[in-house]
């Protein structure tokens, strides 16, 4: 089965799930990986969003099709470091600001993760490279963009 924690490196760690309640059949999963003590499900408002960017280890952000991204930008503008799909959309948004990994496939998320974990040299490059990607998005050119993306993927 698939294991990434608890171990003694990650016993302390929680993953924060937000705006999406977990069906029976997820939380039986985490049961089974022993992990359900880890994972903390929230509909948070928007200062409890930005704290938890804030104080994150990372956003991890695995999604197979995503309009935008305004979490990814909202990350950075909160020095957050970013691992997420390697999906065009995100590629345009980051750039060389956030880690990629194939959605699809467990051992690369993994591994992507592991090294947020593991390289704090690699952590404070994704947290200067994502406040300065986080500068090129104001509200008018996001608003612009989004369009722009919508059209693109249509």
């Amino acid at each position: 089965s698939p294991r990434c924690f608890p171990s003694s490196k990650t016993r302390n760690i929680k993953l924060i799930c937000t705006n999406k309640e977990f069906e029976t059949q997820e939380q039986e999963y985490f049961k089974n990986l022993n992990v359900e003590n880890h994972i903390v499900n929230l509909n948070p408002n928007d200062n409890i969003l930005a704290n938890l960017y804030e104080n994150a280890i990372a956003l991890i952000f695995p999604s197979l099709y995503e309009g935008f991204g305004m979490p990814i930008i909202e990350a950075f503008s909160l020095n957050c470091p970013v691992v997420c799909s390697d999906i065009p959309v995100f590629q345009e948004i980051a750039e060389d600001a956030a880690i990629y990994f194939n959605p699809k496939s467990y051992s690369d998320i993994k591994q992507k993760v592991n090294k947020i974990l593991n390289e704090k040299n690699l952590v404070n490059d994704l947290k200067g490279k994502g406040l300065e990607r986080a500068k090129a998005f104001n509200w008018e050119q996001t608003a612009q963009q989004t369009i722009n993306l919508y059209k693109q993927h249509s």
